[in-house]
Formats: structure tokens, C-alpha cells, sequence
């Protein structure tokens, strides 16, 4: 599975909003293909530590010397280090299990833009019939039509 953050649409002001979440978890529910557009936040970088001494405690009269090294790291741009940005959402599958139990999928993401912008794009592309919920607790109905592309 892939972790990514996938362009659904334009918002009401021009902003692309996205579902930040797993690949196969948002095929479940939506019909893909995604434009994954997370590819280039952050760049790789290396940190060399020149050679120095280190002692035990101030005043050491026999310092350790530490050879020099180099560290490699990833370094993201997000503002808020690896904060996702956004608001959470559930996408819950309500078909009934054969046991008479709970909901069979229940899948949560991370989006962008408004609740609004996001119930139009999974009434537009969705799959199934599934329960759209938010996490301040509104949700809506997606309804799949049969026959639908």
C-alpha cells in the first residue's frame, strides 16, 4: 500500500484540495487512478561532523577523540514538521455483515479544503454506497447509482 497525499479538486477559491491516506484504502471506496502530488516534499540531506574531543566531564584531562562522521536525513517542508495538515475524516462502509454485526470497512483520511469540496468529489467518483463523516460528527450518504461509469 502506498501512503500519500492524492489531488481530488479545485476548491471554491482555486486551491487544489487533497485525501492524504493509503492508495488501497481510498480505492475501496473511490474510483481511481489518484494524482499522488507528496513526491517532492522534502529533499535528502548529509551532515558531516568534523573530528573533535569529547571528554567525560568539564576538565578531563584525557578527552576521547571522536573520528568524523556523517549523517544522512530527510528533511520535509512542511511548517509544521511532520504534522499532516488538514482535518479528519471517516469514509464507513455500512453493508451489513453476514452476522448481523457492524459496519464491514471503516477507513480514516486526512483532506484539505472544505467538507463541502469533499462530498461533491466522492459523490462523483464513488464506488460503492458509503457513509461520509467528519470529525467534528456531520456526515452525509454517498450514494453509488448502478449503472454509473
Amino acid at each position: 500500500m502506498t501512503f500519500g497525499k492524492f489531488k481530488t479538486n479545485k476548491g471554491p477559491k482555486g486551491h487544489d484540495n487533497y485525501l492524504i491516506g493509503e492508495s488501497a484504502n481510498l480505492l475501496y471506496f473511490l474510483k481511481g487512478p489518484f494524482t499522488e502530488a507528496g513526491k517532492n516534499n522534502g529533499v535528502d540531506k548529509t551532515l558531516t561532523i568534523k573530528a573533535h574531543k569529547r571528554g567525560a566531564y568539564p576538565g578531563d584531562p584525557f578527552p576521547a577523540n571522536i573520528p568524523q562522521t556523517s549523517r544522512r536525513y530527510h528533511r520535509t517542508r512542511d511548517r509544521a514538521g511532520t504534522a499532516i495538515p488538514g482535518r479528519n475524516c471517516w469514509f464507513v462502509d455500512e453493508t451489513p455483515q453476514e452476522d448481523g454485526g457492524g459496519p464491514t470497512q471503516v477507513r480514516q483520511f486526512t483532506y484539505t479544503g472544505t467538507f463541502l469540496d469533499l462530498m461533491n468529489y466522492c459523490t462523483a467518483n464513488c464506488k460503492i454506497t458509503f457513509f461520509l463523516r467528519n470529525e467534528s460528527g456531520a456526515g452525509e450518504t454517498i450514494e453509488h447509482v448502478t449503472g454509473a461509469p
